[in-house]
């Protein structure tokens, strides 16, 4: 979910982001490292482009969603 206007934006990351999810790591360390590399390397790009990225697990996308809507 992006914000324009404020430059905002907003990303529901997964168990697989953080720790080792067998579906997704097949080859356990070595493939979170790599998910790990790979979410740096997209928050840098995020940060050169002046937006800031909110990275939640916890929150439900469609309330965050509306919260941005109503303002």
């Amino acid at each position: 979910e992006y914000n324009e206007e404020l430059g905002l934006a907003f990303e529901y990351s997964g168990n697989q982001h953080y720790q080792i999810v067998p579906f997704f790591h097949l080859q356990d360390q070595v493939n979170l490292d790599t998910q790990i590399w790979r979410d740096w390397a997209h928050s840098n790009q995020l940060s050169w482009a002046i937006i800031h990225i909110i990275n939640n697990f916890s929150c439900k996308l469609l309330t965050f969603s509306t919260a941005l809507a109503s303002r």
